[in-house]
């Protein structure tokens, strides 16, 4: 098994990526937005978003009033949606989050919360001179007492493909204690590296994604606006983690699933954009046509039992946080796919890991164990947590 690390930016290390600020800069007038404090209730305007594959739709929208949140200093605005399209799907929908609304042809913000079985029509727009400035605010989901009722963000759970159940459990279990929601979708197919160019703006679905390869590891949301090489998306954050380094995929929505709670969309990644630099409360912050710094997951597994070989390779987000585990449940899952089965047995693991200093480390081991797989993965957990410190 060889596992490396190709970093757009050295760092320290095998995990230690350093970065540098990252400040949206614009050149758009400020005529290309309409100004918060201009909104006024029963202003009407409209939306983009897709509903299924990459087709941009138009839908309606009138401003109710304006909210302060139930702590900071941050206002949303509530409105109300309308369109065929849109009451065909369920109304709002997780996945929507990031669908650019605008009043006057400028642009006012962003969808970005909703209410869980409540009215399906309402929504928060979160305004774009936050998301322009990427500022703070203070949780992600907020009482607004007209209402009696807890707004949350209109984003999907993170959802994880290509993975038999044992690998799922076992990531969700892992993922969840870096507060992410998780749920299980069919295999997507493999998604490259290969970039793609001027495949998104306003309305275009994307997907953000930790892994990309042979398994996937993502969540949906909807461009919100592209100035030049950057684009801003979702109106909330992914999981508030500020400086980050996602990969960005345009998305296609397979479809848009009605629900009594609350719809969402189920959808798949298609082409390499770029890559999510930002992650904050007001919204996640992208860069178009860079690579972030990854760790690139090639295996090699051979069962014996069956005569079977099998190779897999899968890309991993250099977080150090969260790349152990990322690695080590894809691995867990590779193995499990190619012996198919859970139970005892021999195996000789020789692990090769290249840190960005060049200096390889390698490693070989037999082991015999009532649980293979898992027993494959120790020296590989202890060997990525001792480089991780």
């Amino acid at each position: 098994m060889l596992v490396q690390k190709t970093c757009r930016k050295i760092g320290l290390l095998f995990f230690i990526i350093a970065f540098t600020a990252c400040i949206v800069q614009t050149t758009m007038g400020v005529d290309q937005f309409f100004p918060l404090d201009k909104i006024k209730p029963g202003m009407k305007g409209y939306g983009y978003t897709v509903f299924s594959g990459t087709k941009i739709e138009k839908f309606g929208i009138e401003v109710i009033g304006i909210a302060d949140k139930s702590t900071g200093k941050s206002k949303l605005i509530l409105v109300k949606l309308s369109g065929k399209l849109l009451e065909e799907n369920g109304g709002l929908s997780a996945g929507m989050s990031g669908s650019p609304v605008y009043i006057h042809n400028q642009l006012v913000g962003a969808i970005s919360y909703g209410f869980e079985n409540a009215d399906s029509l309402l929504a928060f727009v979160t305004p774009i001179d936050l998301m322009l400035n990427m500022k703070e605010s203070d949780e992600d989901a907020f009482y607004f007492p007209a209402y009696h009722q807890k707004a949350i963000p209109v984003s999907t759970p993170v959802i994880i493909s290509g993975m038999k159940k044992r690998g799922f459990d076992l990531l969700s279990h892992s993922l969840e204690t870096y507060g992410f929601k998780t749920v299980a979708a069919l295999d997507t197919g493999e998604s490259s590296l290969e970039m793609g160019k001027n495949l998104i703006k306003p309305g275009s679905a994307i997907s953000v994604m930790m892994v990309t390869g042979d398994y996937q590891v993502s969540a949906l949301g909807t461009v919100t606006w592209v100035g030049g090489k950057e684009f801003l998306a979702f109106g909330h954050s992914y999981n508030n983690k500020g400086k980050v380094d996602y990969f960005a995929y345009q998305a296609a929505i397979l479809k848009t699933v009605r629900s009594s709670q609350m719809a969402f969309k189920i959808g798949t990644p298609l082409k390499l954009i770029g890559r999510i630099t930002e992650d904050r409360q007001s919204g996640i912050l992208g860069k178009l046509e860079e690579i972030p710094a990854y760790i690139p997951v090639q295996l090699a597994i051979r069962d014996n039992e069956r005569n079977r070989i099998r190779q897999s390779i899968f890309y991993v987000q250099a977080n150090e946080l969260m790349a152990r585990d990322l690695v080590v449940a894809g691995v867990t899952d590779a193995i499990d796919q190619t012996i198919d089965r859970v139970g005892p047995g021999t195996a000789n693991v020789y692990i090769e890991v290249v840190p960005s200093s060049g200096e390889k480390i390698d490693q070989q081991n037999l082991f015999y164990s009532k649980d293979i797989a898992t027993a494959c993965t120790k020296d590989l957990n202890d060997l990525l947590t001792l480089i991780a410190g």
